[in-house]
């Protein structure tokens, strides 16, 4: 068992690194992408940065996906159980996540107070409200995971807290920007906080019984990737702040769940000569 732990810890190494490496280049091309293909009149002019965004996040999208599938192959599996999928020992997990946890609360609280000058301050107000929310719901339910004797009832309302900030910075992002001409200039904020929004609710999923380790894997590496994408862009200081946050959680729950996958015992003779004959000898 410990070596196996030791094998997954050296195999999450490539896959944090990669998928950190990715966000980097898919920033580094949103943020040419904002300097060059703008005009002076801040429209977009059709060319070859517009299509490489596309392609980089594309790209790392099958990047992600080819990752897990090799662990999958590998069978490896992670038990439909949110104690066993998140929980991780020791001060500098415990230090991450609060940290982590810490940056959106405070990013939350700085969207409230530069509310009052924006349009649509309500909608701001609530995603700063919803901000703090999560920050403080993060850092709880990644130290309730280290202690199986919680009730998973309060866990739940507090897991879904996240996914209502980023279902209402959804409707926030396209209300503010609904008589913007140029899509490109909000497209990826759009789709990060979509992103986001099916990442957390996939995380959820663990404590509803219904989780899945390879789906919550990849919308948490393109969670992050996206997150970290959008801050080429520009947006409130606690907007940044609350992203990064994201982020960050995003690529800690990646970090978490991969030391946490098991594998499954070697399939027996008779199980093999199931899977060989694809179960057809129990239709006759």
């Amino acid at each position: 068992m410990k070596e196996d732990k030791k094998i997954l810890q050296k195999k999450a190494i490539p896959i944090i690194g990669y998928t950190l490496g990715a966000s980097a280049f898919c920033m580094f091309f949103r943020w040419m992408q904002n300097m060059i293909a703008f005009d002076d009149l801040g429209l977009n002019t059709p060319g070859f940065w517009n299509v490489l965004v596309i392609v980089a996040i594309i790209g790392a999208g099958v990047l992600f996906a080819s990752f897990l599938k090799k662990l999958k192959d590998i069978r490896y599996y992670m038990p439909d159980n949110f104690f066993k999928a998140y929980s991780i020992d020791g001060k500098l997990p415990a230090f991450l996540r609060w940290t982590f946890a810490a940056i959106m609360a405070i990013g939350g609280f700085l969207i409230i107070g530069q509310a009052e000058v924006q349009k649509d301050a309500g909608l701001y107000i609530v995603c700063g409200i919803l901000a703090v929310l999560s920050g403080i719901s993060y850092g709880l339910l990644m130290s309730a995971a280290n202690d199986d004797e919680f009730k998973t009832g309060p866990l739940s309302i507090l897991s879904i807290l996240p996914v209502l900030l980023f279902g209402v910075w959804v409707i926030k992002t396209y209300k503010v920007n609904d008589i913007n001409p140029e899509t490109w200039e909000y497209l990826i904020e759009l789709v990060t906080a979509c992103v986001a929004l099916l990442s957390y609710f996939a995380a959820a999923g663990f404590l509803f019984s219904s989780g899945n380790v390879w789906r919550t894997l990849f919308l948490n590496m393109t969670g992050c990737l996206l997150c970290v994408m959008t801050l080429a862009d520009s947006h409130l200081i606690g907007e940044y702040l609350v992203f990064f946050g994201a982020a960050a959680q995003q690529i800690f729950n990646v970090w978490i769940l991969v030391n946490n996958l098991r594998k499954k015992p070697a399939k027996t003779e008779e199980e093999k000569k199931i899977s060989e004959d694809d179960g057809f000898e129990h239709l006759t």
